[in-house]
């Protein structure tokens, strides 16, 4: 027996784009199971992005941060979307992160990071 999956919810390219330099301007990250993920408001939806960490593969090989927009939700309920950010867009929301824009209690760790930086931060 062969179980459905869910449709995926088509979005333009202009959407998706706005969704996702809206997540690296105000973006309010929390930690999750493999990265990162923000819920950004837009056209009376919320949108999920993930945010993957960089890494390497089984040979060794760099594999860049990757961001994606995976849901949105609305009075309707939630919808799957699963749409890909490009290289640029996935690299504008690290160096968002990594800039600091954010005070310490909103942004949330990659996995692997170590949290003494944030204990410095709030003590200073």
């Amino acid at each position: 027996m062969r179980i459905p999956t869910p449709r995926r919810t088509r979005v333009d390219i202009a959407t998706a784009a706005a969704v996702l330099a809206a997540a690296a301007a105000r973006g309010t990250w929390r930690p999750v199971d493999g990265g990162l993920e923000a819920i950004v408001g837009r056209d009376g939806y919320g949108w999920t992005v993930a945010l993957v960490p960089a890494g390497t593969d089984r040979k060794g090989r760099a594999i860049p941060a990757q961001a994606r927009i995976t849901h949105r939700q609305g009075l309707g309920g939630c919808e799957p979307v699963d749409v890909r950010a490009t290289g640029e867009q996935a690299a504008a929301i690290v160096a968002s992160l990594a800039a600091g824009e954010r005070p310490a209690s909103a942004r949330g760790l990659l996995p692997g990071q170590r949290r003494a930086g944030l204990v410095a931060e709030n003590m200073a």
